[in-house]
C-alpha cells in the first residue's frame, strides 16, 4: 500500500474571529492525485497556504514525508520538495517564456548564482524540454505576458516542474482557461503524475475535471471536512451536492 507523503491531523486556523479551517483531517498518497473541492470560502485555500508555510496553524499537526512541517517556513519546505501554484499566475511578464523557466531555477531557495552559471546551458535544455511538455515550447521566445490566461497557467506549472517538487499542490488550474484547452491541461497533469512521478494535490471547482483526475477527493464546508472518498461516492452524495452547489 502507498505511503503518505502528506498527513494532516486536527488543523485549525483563524483569522481574527474568524475560523478559515477547523480541525481538518486529510492525506496524500506518495503517487496520487487528490481532489479537495467545495464551495467558495470554504478553506481550501487556506488549507494549501497552512501546508506550504504561508501562514502558521493555530492547532493541531502537518507531516511531509513523516517529518513535522507545521513550523517551517515556505523556503524550507519547498526545499524538502513541496510547492503550489496559485489561482492567479505568478510568472514574469516582460521576460519570454525560456527566461521565466530559468529564473524559476535561479530563484529557487538553495540555488545560487554560481550554480546557476556553471548549470546554465543545461538548464536551458530542462526549460525547453518542459516548455513541450506542456505544449508550449512554439511559443517559447514569446514574451509570457502576451500569452493567453491559459496558457500562462501551463507556464505556471512547467516553471514549477523545473524545480523537481516530489508535491505539487495546485490551486483551481482549469480556472479562466478557455474550455477547449481544459482537456490538455488535463492530460499533461496526469503525464506529469504518471511519467513524471509527481505528486499532485489539486483545488478545482469545475466537478467534470476533478472527477477525471482525482482517485480520492475531500470535499470542505464552511471550513470544515464535510466528506471524502472516491470520486463516484462524493459525486452521488447528498451533502456534497447541496454544498457545493450552494457555493455558486
Amino acid at each position: 500500500m502507498a505511503q503518505n507523503v502528506i498527513e494532516v491531523k486536527k488543523v485549525s486556523k483563524s483569522f481574527g474571529g474568524v475560523k478559515a479551517n477547523v480541525d481538518i483531517t486529510m492525506a496524500v498518497r506518495k503517487g496520487s492525485i487528490t481532489g479537495i473541492i467545495g464551495p467558495n470560502g470554504c478553506g481550501k485555500s487556506t488549507l494549501f497556504n497552512s501546508i506550504v508555510g504561508y501562514h502558521p496553524i493555530d492547532t493541531g499537526s502537518i507531516k511531509f514525508e513523516g517529518q513535522e512541517i507545521s513550523h517551517l517556513r515556505v523556503g524550507d519546505i519547498a526545499r524538502l520538495g513541496m510547492l503550489r501554484t496559485f489561482q492567479q499566475t505568478r510568472i514574469y511578464t516582460k521576460m519570454d517564456c525560456v527566461d521565466n523557466m530559468q529564473i524559476s531555477v535561479s530563484q529557487r531557495p538553495g540555488s545560487n548564482s554560481t550554480m546557476f552559471a556553471s548549470r546554465k546551458g543545461e538548464i536551458r535544455e530542462r526549460a525547453e524540454h518542459l516548455l513541450e511538455f506542456v505544449g508550449l515550447y512554439s511559443k517559447r521566445n514569446l514574451i509570457s505576458g502576451d500569452l493567453s490566461f491559459g496558457q500562462q497557467k501551463l507556464l505556471e506549472f512547467a516553471m514549477a516542474l523545473m524545480n523537481e517538487p516530489k508535491v505539487l499542490l495546485l490551486d483551481e488550474p482549469t480556472a479562466g482557461i478557455n474550455p477547449t484547452l481544459i482537456n490538455g491541461l488535463i492530460n499533461r497533469l496526469q503525464r506529469a503524475n504518471e511519467e513524471l512521478g509527481i505528486t499532485l494535490c489539486v483545488i478545482e471547482h469545475n466537478m467534470r475535471v476533478i472527477m477525471n483526475l482525482a482517485s480520492h477527493i475531500y470535499c470542505l464546508s464552511n471550513g470544515k471536512m464535510l466528506a471524502d472518498g472516491k470520486p463516484e461516492k462524493l459525486q452521488n452524495d447528498p451533502r456534497v451536492v447541496d454544498a457545493y452547489l450552494g457555493g455558486h
